[in-house]
């Protein structure tokens, strides 16, 4: 894909549509990979794999971004607190910080270093993005995250069921392939997992 500029456009339409939290990017050039943190209108939020946040206002200070493909980068493993090995896309409980004890999907490892998408929020566009070390955490289960169906129905985001044993329930998106979707219960935490087309939006 090429370099988009996105200068002379609806930017508030631009930046719903093609950026949510969790989404990796090249900025500027495709030596360094950014994630999205935070969007408002105007404002994007990107932190790298230094710790470092960059706020960026397309409006009036345009970038030139291009998207990354998470399936045709290479899924590194690494180790976490106990020596379990770790990939993109596990499940895992951060162990220290101000976010200890939270649950979280890996979203990209680089150098003993990982970006988690923390399960604290019921909207993507809330969802918590931190920087943290292998050794500061510890993995749960493993599993694998279909891209695509994640930008689609978001990781964490809360659905309700229209079909089946369990219609007019609310459940929170654990994971999701092309035909299956694995979800918590809200009323009484009970995993299920039942198909796509059963659950609205």
């Amino acid at each position: 894909k090429k370099f988009n500029n996105y200068k002379k456009v609806n930017y508030p339409n631009i930046i719903r549509k093609n950026f949510l939290p969790g989404q990796l990017f090249y900025l500027n050039n495709e030596n360094e990979i950014r994630i999205v943190c935070k969007t408002s209108d105007k404002l994007i939020e990107f932190l790298d794999f230094k710790g470092n946040l960059v706020s960026i206002d397309f409006e009036n200070n345009p970038q030139k971004i291009k998207s990354i493909d998470p399936e045709k980068l290479q899924n590194i493993e690494a180790f976490d607190k106990n020596k379990n090995i770790i990939f993109r896309g596990d499940f895992c409980k951060i162990m220290s910080g101000i976010n200890r004890l939270c649950f979280g999907v890996i979203q990209l490892i680089k150098e003993n270093k990982l970006f988690v998408a923390l399960n604290n929020n019921e909207k993507n566009k809330n969802l918590k993005i931190i920087l943290v070390s292998c050794n500061e955490i510890l993995l749960v289960f493993q599993r694998k995250i279909n891209y695509d169906n994640f930008i689609e129905t978001p990781l964490f985001s809360i659905k309700l069921i229209k079909k089946g044993p369990f219609k007019g329930y609310r459940g929170k998106i654990l994971s999701i392939d092309s035909i299956y979707i694995e979800m918590e219960i809200l009323s009484n935490g009970k995993t299920i997992k039942i198909r796509k087309k059963d659950i609205l939006g």
